[in-house]
């Protein structure tokens, strides 16, 4: 109990002492990730935070706030936000207008159709764009269905041979699209690798990890709490010394052992005689 109530203290005072700032907040599990990941991978020690709802933030210490944020603006990071055919085409209307209707059917079959291919083994990350076929105003021909396709995959993957299984897959899960009105781009996933000899190396100290860099800082913050306490406890050891309820026990204390310490000599020498007597 006293462990971990010496545990808490210690975070609180590391936490209040290093001034953790929030990088950015309102993010889902994946980007929350890919910040920290990153941020790391750059030497810089950052954490993420929960907030509720599925959303996270990403915290970095206070002196590590502004190279954080040039790092993560060199990978591009994090993403802009852009509004969806859902957020434009809302349902809460009571009636809906054709145009509506079709722009939600497109990006329904577009999420269906991400979601198979991302579970192609290789393939990281996929974006799939309709354009469903309507029909051509003065006209009995219809405009064709199209579709363009963007996938991001991990090095090592053969994509000359996993792009005709794309296209396929996509123009039969499309009405009235041909298989050669589907375009595929593929761009290769870059690894960010830290350079030789900069990975962050990290220290434990009653179960909270602390990254090697802020050694100094530790050491001094530790001596600060270590000071605290031992001035608490030297306080709290003057003000019991000098009351008078002290004085009280101990006066009582001493009252009590004078005469169990008479008792003791008394015995002793009891004793002693008896031992005289018999030595005789």
């Amino acid at each position: 109990m006293i462990r971990a109530i010496g545990r808490c203290l210690f975070v609180l005072l590391l936490l209040a002492g290093c001034g953790n700032e929030i990088l950015y907040d309102d993010l889902d599990q994946r980007e929350a990730n890919q910040l920290v990941s990153i941020l790391r991978q750059s030497g810089i020690h950052a954490e993420r935070v929960a907030e509720g709802e599925g959303r996270f933030s990403v915290t970095v210490v206070k002196d590590d706030f502004v190279e954080a944020i040039r790092v993560l603006e060199q990978h591009g990071l994090p993403r802009k936000r852009f509004k969806t055919m859902v957020d434009v085409f809302n349902s809460d209307s009571l009636l809906s207008t054709p145009l509506e209707e079709r722009a939600r059917l497109a990006y329904a079959l577009s999420q269906e159709l991400t979601q198979s291919l991302i579970s192609i083994d290789g393939v990281m990350d996929a974006y799939v764009h309709l354009t469903l076929s309507r029909d051509r105003p003065l006209s009995k021909e219809q405009i064709p269905a199209t579709a363009s396709v963007l996938l991001n995959y991990a090095p090592g993957l053969d994509i000359d041979a996993v792009v005709p299984d794309v296209k396929f897959l996509v123009a039969k899960g499309v009405p009235n699209l041909n298989y050669r009105d589907v375009s595929v781009v593929a761009i290769p996933a870059r690894t960010w690798e830290s350079p030789p000899g900069e990975d962050p190396e990290y220290f434990g100290f009653m179960g909270v990890k602390f990254a090697l860099e802020d050694s100094g800082r530790f050491a001094a913050l530790f001596g600060v709490v270590l000071a605290v306490v031992v001035a608490i406890f030297a306080s709290f050891i003057f003000i019991i010394w000098n009351s008078d309820l002290f004085s009280k026990l101990l006066s009582r204390r001493l009252k009590n052992f004078r005469p169990a310490l008479g008792q003791t000599r008394n015995s002793l020498s009891f004793s002693g005689k008896l031992t005289d007597e018999a030595a005789e």
